[in-house]
């Protein structure tokens, strides 16, 4: 149950960011009770042990998916074979 109302909050709170940006993109001036809206539904799904854990996650999995992003562009740099010899090529 409280994981689904995680999923729930994680949702609003993404939802409602990207709304702001859109009206901020569009040249839209944001409302203060808007802004204070969605600081307080941040504030609430950032002092949720369960969503700071899911947002500690993600942003590992960020990190892993760019060094094997930058890992990639190195081999693609460099080419098989000069990699074999360095000890970054498996085989």
């Amino acid at each position: 149950m409280a994981d689904e109302l995680v999923k729930f909050q994680h949702q609003q709170l993404n939802e409602v960011g990207q709304f702001l940006q859109m009206k901020q993109r569009d040249g839209i001036e944001l409302m203060p009770e808007e802004i204070a809206q969605f600081e307080t539904m941040r504030e609430e799904f950032l002092n949720n042990p369960t969503a700071k854990g899911f947002l500690d996650a993600q942003q590992q999995m960020q990190q892993l998916h760019q060094a094997v992003g930058r890992f990639l562009d190195k081999t693609f740099e460099l080419g098989p074979s000069r990699l074999r010899g360095s000890g970054w090529f498996l085989r």
